[in-house]
């Protein structure tokens, strides 16, 4: 299960403190599950109505349930956008895209969303698409707590230039996901910035 081989990695870079986490894109809690026996809170964020009960439902056996909050959010750069989630495939609940739709569900940014969090250490995005859009609505919660970023984008996508925009160096890449982070935030000499 791939999941678990990139629990791995992202542990590793993560300190010791494990208070919270955001899971953009949860989809049926897979790696939400992973997340809370290891971290205080775990916000899941999963705007497809048909599979998110499935993450309550998945967490379930980790007797950690107290832990976890889930929201129906859209997340992007939260700028009076409305949009709407379509699937690529509908045999594939996790195919799905977010498009503007003027009477559809506004578009939240995650600094919005996590205004009132303290100590934000991990930031999971897995939304296939382009991610930019969300690290730039989370701008100010991301240089604020200097979180490890675990971001689902093929290599030289653009959410790796909005990444190191802000400071943060790229880590390891495990398939279409890369790791990235502050170094004075994670583990001494984990992250090693990679060229452009």
């Amino acid at each position: 299960m791939y999941q678990w081989t990139h629990w791995i990695v992202v542990s590793a870079y993560l300190e010791s403190k494990f208070k919270l986490a955001i899971d953009i894109g949860a989809h049926v809690g897979a790696i939400t599950r992973y997340m809370l026996p290891n971290f205080e809170t775990v916000v899941a964020i999963e705007p497809n109505p048909l599979v998110r009960p499935f993450i309550r439902k998945n967490c379930s056996g980790t007797d950690h349930l107290d832990r976890l909050k889930v929201v129906p959010y859209m997340v992007g750069k939260g700028k009076g956008e409305r949009g709407k989630l379509v699937l690529a495939r509908k045999e594939n609940t996790g195919s799905g895209a977010v498009i503007p739709d003027p009477e559809g569900q506004e578009i939240v940014s995650l600094d919005t969303i996590a205004k009132d969090f303290s100590d934000v250490d991990l930031i999971k995005i897995d939304t296939q698409e382009d991610a930019s859009d969300i690290l730039e609505g989370g701008w100010n919660t991301i240089t604020t707590h200097l979180p490890v970023m675990w971001i689902e984008g093929p290599p030289g996508c653009p959410a790796e230039a909005t990444v190191r925009k802000m400071g943060a160096s790229i880590g390891a890449r495990l398939g279409n996901n890369f790791f990235a982070g502050f170094n004075s935030k994670c583990r001494k000499g984990r992250f090693v910035s990679y060229p452009d």
